[in-house]
């Protein structure tokens, strides 16, 4: 029998030659990978690009200090405040230094020239401190570096020209600590940076001539300076922040020599300078600030360098920097400000690139993703076929790229591309299924090229290829090979765009053959189809074909017959049309589950002979479910094209995924799918291969406030736009009086959860006229038209990306007034 049968050597040398340009390309990839910041900038709204401090206040915003305006964010609009002349009751100026609240609720805006802003929300009212150099007891400096609240609620206030200032909220006053020259126990400089507590209640400040420690007792300071014949003092005396950590070490960020650890029992330093010729040194040694977030990492955030991630343990540093060709990097590589929001995203302020918000939660989803620039990539984003060898490598086929081997520990790629296997005529770059036999033998199924045997022996791989002849029925029955199934017995099954093929061994691969299998319509199968989608081999040892227009067939191979399970012909059947199966799974219930292309999840029961449909077909992403997956917990992972879903049986629950979950894409491919003995999962999408493990894919468990952002009549908002006015509302919860002429309103809403604020959700309902709880999804605006005369309470509730629900209602007072011709004293008037 003739066939087109090609072999060619690879060997070990060609994987050594590509491993080595492969690390190469690691090193040059390595600082950016798997870190994807979001950012926000002018374009959303923030009213200037350089922001030098952060905060989320106890109600739940976000709030940011600019260099020309005060920036409010509740996940999805920005309000900005500035100065307003012709206002008293506005900020004093638009350059923001620093924002701080207090823990009495009070907020402080620092700003660099209009001295210190205080606002009280529960009066809502504005005091301003500033320079007065008739007072001794007035702020000593209008341009402000930082505010500190200590352990005994006391108000530190550090000026850029004026020292130091400590605020007595009883009489209002200053206390300012500035240097003396003639006294060497007075603060060492005019310029006061940063201020931290060790767990003792000491207070110690840095400044641009060394390092401050407050003695209370004595009401002065003890100074740590550098001395160039001392290694162990302070690395340099220009000091930009200081970060107290659990067990009181303080670490140091200064200009010029970058990070140090200080030991204030022991009075020791530890230094961490830049060092070219250590990729894992601090990327900048003019280092800016230095933040612990709740997961115990570092981040240290440089002049020119970037943001850097410190890992203590191995003393070793990940830079993060901005790279104009991706787009997932950092937008600034100068660092003003870090910090960390409830739900636990990281916050950054940059100098000239805004705002990078960073979702610190574990990863639901990994990707291995195609790079053109990158030979340690997928060699075609569209990956179509996985399997795993003994040796524990993956085995990947693409739409385009051909079949490559992934290792898993060194992760990376040997590509097998048609010019090192010897192809030319024929090829199989367009792969689209892939199996590994118990011996080892590699099965490749292509979209044109037939069936590939790779087979690796005496440190080569020879590949042999099965082709469909014309008029020879020992061959393939077609070039496409859609599934590849090894049966018990160790049986070869072939499934192509024309019917069903076994493999026949001999001694030799070259000449092997086929037994070809079709549907015969003169049997009494109603719906003859020879384009098998795919193979199944369930529990109990029955063979399921699935058939993209018959549908759902048993092949009984001993009989050599297919029979049909129509949903059509079953007792009680909800289907009235013929379902197009594209990929069938059996659970752990031996449930037997036929993904459709249309209507979505079916499921068959054998010992009954009866199709129903999911249960939850209807908040399924898609109903072409094209792929299905069992975790070891009895959950059911579904890949559609318009998504991943996980249905939970025990709680009869299902989520939702997609690219906003960090998918890489929400569009998968029939059939790739992959679960390894240890539980982890791999789905192949139309740009990547995901994969995770089901127990890592966690919700985020934050239930966020819910905030009333606006009231509007008549498409007007009735809320001035001076600071918080509607906080004062929700402070002292007043309520909204209306009138007759006021019959159109809305009210919009905000969930403050900010993970994915896209995806928080929102029921509302107006007491008095609603009878139960309105399912808006993530629509944060409810409209009324035209309500009677009387008291409403407006409610509403929200959740977050995960749909954790906030089930305390945010309520609003609404009074609706009468017109004067039916209020009662008009009525009594009238009678009389």
């Amino acid at each position: 029998m003739s066939r087109s049968t090609i072999k060619k050597e690879l060997l070990k040398s060609i994987s050594f030659i590509l491993i080595f340009f492969i690390s190469l390309n690691l090193l040059n990839a390595q600082s950016n990978e798997g870190f994807v910041f979001e950012k926000l900038s002018i374009k959303d709204g923030l009213s200037h690009s350089n922001v030098y401090s952060i905060i989320q206040d106890h109600s739940g915003y976000m709030w940011f200090g600019t260099q020309d305006g005060l920036n409010k964010y509740d996940g999805y609009e920005i309000t900005i405040f500035k100065h307003e002349p012709t206002n008293p009751n506005s900020l004093s100026t638009g350059n923001f230094g620093k924002v701080y609240q207090d823990s009495s609720g009070i907020y402080w805006f620092g700003t660099y020239g209009g001295g210190l802003d205080k606002f009280d929300p529960k009066t809502n009212t504005f005091t301003n401190f500033s320079y007065n150099p008739d007072d001794p007891y007035s702020l000593s400096g209008n341009q402000i570096l930082v505010v500190f609240e200590d352990s005994k609620s006391q108000l530190w206030i550090g000026t850029a020209k004026a020292g130091l200032n400590k605020f007595n909220r009883t009489d209002q006053t200053f206390a300012r600590f500035q240097n003396n020259p003639e006294d060497h126990n007075s603060f060492s400089s005019i310029r006061a940076k940063c201020i931290c507590e060790t767990k003792d209640g000491t207070i110690w400040i840095g400044t641009e001539n060394g390092l401050n420690k407050y003695d209370k007792d004595n009401n002065n300071f003890k100074v740590y300076t550098h001395d160039p014949n001392n290694k162990n003092s302070v690395s340099s005396n220009n000091i930009q922040h200081l970060y107290a950590d659990d067990d009181d070490i303080i670490l140091i960020a200064s200009r010029e020599t970058g990070m140090s650890k200080f030991d204030p029992k022991t009075e020791t330093f530890k230094h961490y300078r830049h060092n070219p010729d250590n990729p894992s040194s601090i990327s900048d040694n003019n280092t800016e600030f230095i933040f612990k977030d709740s997961y115990n990492n570092y981040w240290i955030g440089t002049n020119q360098g970037g943001l850097n991630k410190f890992n203590p343990k191995t003393e070793k540093f990940t830079h993060l920097k901005h790279d104009p060709n991706n787009n997932n990097s950092i937008s600034h590589n100068r660092i003003e400000y870090i910090t960390e929001d409830a739900s636990r995203n990281l916050w950054i302020a940059t100098r000239g690139g805004g705002i990078n918000k960073l979702d610190l939660n574990p990863k639901k989803f990994n990707n291995i993703t195609h790079n053109p620039e990158n030979i340690n990539s997928l060699p075609h984003p569209s990956v179509m076929a996985i399997e795993k060898d003994k040796n524990g490598d993956l085995w990947i086929g693409t739409d385009g790229g051909g079949l490559s081997k992934y290792d898993l520990n060194t992760k990376s790629f040997v590509h097998f591309q048609n010019t090192l296997l010897g192809l030319s005529s024929l090829d199989m770059s367009e792969v689209r299924s892939i199996l590994i036999d118990k011996e080892g033998i590699i099965w490749v199924g292509t979209l044109r090229s037939g069936l590939n045997r790779i087979e690796y022996k005496n440190d080569k791989y020879d590949l042999t290829q099965y082709i469909n002849i014309t008029n020879n029925k020992q061959s393939l029955t077609s070039n496409v090979v859609n599934a590849i199934l090894e049966d018990q017995d160790g049986t070869i099954w072939i499934a192509t765009s024309e019917g069903l093929n076994k493999l026949v061994k001999s001694d030799n691969p070259d000449n092997y053959t086929f037994i070809q299998y079709f549907q015969n319509p003169t049997d009494s199968i109603k719906y003859a189809d020879n384009f098998i989608s795919s193979l199944y081999l369930d529990s109990q040892k029955r063979f399921w074909v699935g058939s993209y227009v018959g549908g759902l067939f048993q092949f009984l191979p001993n009989e050599e017959k297919f029979i049909h399970f129509s949903p059509s012909n079953t007792p009680n059947s909800k289907f009235t049309r013929k379902f197009h199966a594209l990929t069938l799974f059996e659970d752990h219930n031996e449930t037997l589950w036929i993904g459709t292309e249309s209507n979505g999840l079916i499921k068959y029961d054998p010992e009954k002979n009866s199709f129903s449909p999911h249960p939850k077909n209807d908040e399924l992403l898609s109903n072409m479910i094209i792929g299905m997956l069992e975790d070891n917990l009895g959950n059911l992972w579904i890949s559609t094209t318009n998504g991943l879903s996980r249905y939970s049986p025990l709680n009869d629950k299902l989520n939702n995924y997609t690219y906003i979950d960090g998918l890489e894409s929400s569009g998968f491919n029939r059939n790739a799918v992959f679960k390894a003995d240890d539980g982890k999962m791999y789905f192949g999408s139309n740009a990547a291969l995901t994969h995770f493990y089901p127990l890592e894919v966690s919700n985020n468990p934050y239930s966020p406030n819910l905030a009333i952002t606006d009231f509007k009549v008549l498409n007007q908002s009735i809320w001035e736009s001076d600071l918080l006015t509607y906080d004062k509302i929700r402070f002292e919860n007043k309520h909204v009086t209306l009138t007759k002429n006021d019959y159109f309103f809305t009210i919009e809403f905000a969930a403050l959860d900010y993970t994915i604020p896209q995806q928080n959700n929102y029921k509302y309902m107006l007491e008095g006229l609603d009878d139960d709880w309105i399912n808006a999804s993530n629509k944060r605006t409810a409209t009324y038209t035209n309500l009677d005369p009387g008291t409403y309470t407006f409610k509403v509730k929200g959740s977050n990306n995960d749909k954790v629900w906030n089930n305390d209602a945010t309520e609003l007072k609404i009074k609706v007034i009468p017109p004067f011709y039916k209020s009662w004293w008009f009525m009594v008037l009238f009678a009389m």
